[in-house]
């Protein structure tokens, strides 16, 4: 799966900040106050500035691209190693499957509201029936490019 460029995945990136962001946020702030979530979220950028910023130099440093690469080359080529490069490979499918869950999520807290203005039967408009529909339905065909990437990438590692 080495084959995300840089402006591609800075898209994908931004795409689930900005998307996710524009919904999340203004909960964030009525539950926790003005001044604790700009707080936090000063804190979340200048942690995650901090953390960018050494990865990149990582990368650079090692000529390494892809966090497997990068954790090979970090830790050697002991036995030990290759479960700190599983790890990192673990954590970004982590981080990737709670992205696509909160996406589903956020989809079955909006979609009944919206559906429930044209005055459906309740059923239609239950939050439980919309999460299904979109991550059974919807979900698979916005992803279908990143789905046969990875069988593809699975195919011929396994």
């Amino acid at each position: 799966m080495n084959s995300a460029s840089v402006p591609v995945s800075t898209l994908g990136l931004v795409k689930t900040v900005i998307g996710l962001g524009t919904m999340t946020m203004p909960f964030a702030f009525a539950q926790g106050g003005v001044l604790i979530a700009l707080f936090s979220l000063f804190g979340i950028v200048v942690w995650a500035q901090l953390m960018f910023r050494l990865l990149g130099r990582c990368s650079n440093l090692s000529s390494e691209y892809t966090f497997i690469s990068l954790a090979r080359q970090a830790f050697g080529k002991s036995g030990f190693s290759k479960i700190l490069a599983s790890l990192a490979e673990i954590t970004v499918l982590l981080y990737a499957s709670g992205s696509c869950i909160a996406y589903i999520r956020c989809f079955g807290d909006f979609l009944p509201p919206l559906i429930s203005l044209f005055h459906p039967p309740d059923w239609v408009a239950d939050p439980r029936l919309s999460i299904v529909v979109v991550s059974t339905l919807i979900f698979p065909f916005v992803c279908l490019f990143a789905l046969l990437l990875f069988l593809t990438w699975f195919a011929r590692h396994a």
